[in-house]
């Protein structure tokens, strides 16, 4: 998972709730896909740091086609142009 990067989402308290991830595509190098994770609070969960970033990176490299929640799309937009920036050389896939 070095090869990737990832950034925590905050709720509007500044707590993590979720976690972007973007790797290179094992089946197309020539692409970066973005995978995410958040938590499901209202149903009693916590945030775990090390599993959020774990299940991002696990549905990257697996290329799930689980859409974004809502309200983590102004966030995915953000580290879309971040991940656009840090793979200049790779088409990121939405």
């Amino acid at each position: 998972m070095n090869n990737g990067i990832h950034a925590y989402v905050y709720n509007s308290r500044r707590h993590p709730v979720g976690v972007l991830a973007a790797v290179p595509s094992q089946d197309r190098p020539s692409e970066v896909v973005i995978g995410w994770s958040r938590c499901n609070n209202s149903a009693g969960d916590r945030f775990n740091k090390q599993l959020g970033v774990q299940i991002a990176y696990e549905r990257s490299l697996k290329r799930s086609t689980t859409e974004v929640p809502l309200t983590m799309t102004p966030h995915y937009t953000a580290f879309y142009e971040r991940a656009t920036k840090y793979f200049k050389d790779r088409a990121v896939v939405v």
